[in-house]
């Protein structure tokens, strides 16, 4: 419960696993450790090769040097406590050999997360595998992100174990990436924001949708998503569309979509290819995209809430072939009709 500061030749010198100030590389025992509000900074190598198998960083630390947990090989649940006063954290990164992320020795099974990061990891080209802050890491047990995160940085949860995820209102930007690879993520929650939330892609020479990966099985949508700019630039085909999978032929998968009140654009092909049997589009919603629903192969009624018909882009539900209903309002089918009029003999009043 008190603040460290190395001494000046220490700091210089230390560069070694055992260097650290609470280094055990050569002790099995499993260590308990506690921090108290007093602690500002957690400097480099502190932590290298102790037995802890849980850790909490309180809100009062607003520096985690570099390498703090390199061969902490039993670190398998983190808390990141809130900021009293809301300051973000600074995290290094393990600057052994390629530079990867803060945690590769640790076997991170849950995680909590209260805090904005700011991760001092600043290379262009972060690599998918372990160069995000928890990629890799198996999340089976959960991650939870609090009001305080603003911001889910690139691979921050590439080639992870995540199953499923809630995004808070607080997250105000996705970068690329933050969940490339994640072939267990089933269930995705944006919560409900006034706010429109920035979302990243995949991109490179095969450049896909955040989300390409992952095998969704819920969808629950009730926030107004924007792609970054560059995300704008290069959206052109179904696979970046935003929620769209590779998972589109795969008979055992059946996705539930729910779009809030908050949510007034379906951007072009963003759920294209998403194995929904049906859709209810909020009266929110005021514009469609593009093939919004392209290739959505089994997807059998559309119910439309609102009785003004939202702005349709070109070739909305091309290929879904299944597409049998689209129910509107009472009183609305003649503006539908005239509005939607590729899709007049679907439409009914419901």
């Amino acid at each position: 419960d008190r603040e460290l500061v190395p001494s000046e030749s220490y700091a210089d010198k230390r560069d070694q696993n055992d260097e650290g100030i609470f280094s055990t590389s050569f002790d099995d025992d499993v260590v308990t450790v506690t921090l108290g509000e007093n602690v500002k900074t957690i400097s480099d190598y502190m932590f290298t090769g102790v037995k802890m198998q849980s850790l909490t960083i309180p809100g009062s630390v607003t520096t985690i040097g570099n390498d703090v947990f390199n061969g902490c090989d039993e670190l398998a649940s983190i808390t990141f406590e809130p900021s009293p006063t809301g300051t973000e954290l600074t995290l290094g990164y393990n600057t052994e050999d390629e530079d990867d992320g803060p945690f590769l020795d640790s076997p991170l099974t849950k995680v909590n997360l209260n805090r904005e990061i700011i991760y001092s990891l600043e290379k262009i080209d972060l690599d998918a595998d372990d160069e995000g802050i928890f990629s890799g890491r198996p999340l089976t047990d959960g991650v939870t992100l609090g009001n305080q995160v603003r911001t889910l940085s690139p691979y921050m949860f590439s080639n992870s174990g995540i199953t499923s995820l809630k995004i808070p209102a607080s997250v105000e930007e996705i970068k690329d990436f933050a969940f490339y690879n994640c072939e267990s993520l089933a269930s995705v929650r944006f919560e409900a924001g006034s706010e429109p939330l920035t979302i990243g892609f995949q991109p490179g020479s095969n450049e896909r949708g955040p989300f390409y990966q992952s095998p969704l099985a819920t969808i629950n949508l009730n926030r107004e998503l924007e792609p970054s700019a560059t995300y704008k630039e290069q959206l052109d085909a179904w696979d970046m569309g935003i929620f769209t999978n590779k998972h589109y032929n795969d008979t055992d998968l059946t996705t539930t979509v729910t779009l809030g009140s908050n949510v007034k654009t379906i951007w072009p092909w963003m759920l294209s290819c998403v194995r929904m049997q049906n859709i209810e589009i909020p009266a929110s919603v005021t514009t469609i995209g593009k093939e919004a629903f392209s290739y959505c192969y089994i997807l059998d009624t559309v119910t439309c809430k609102g009785s003004t018909p939202p702005i349709l882009g070109e070739d909305v539900f091309y290929k879904s072939g299944e597409l049998k209903y689209i129910y509107v309002p009472s009183g609305s089918s003649s503006a539908y009709k005239s509005n939607w009029n590729d899709y007049n003999g679907k439409i009914y009043e419901k």
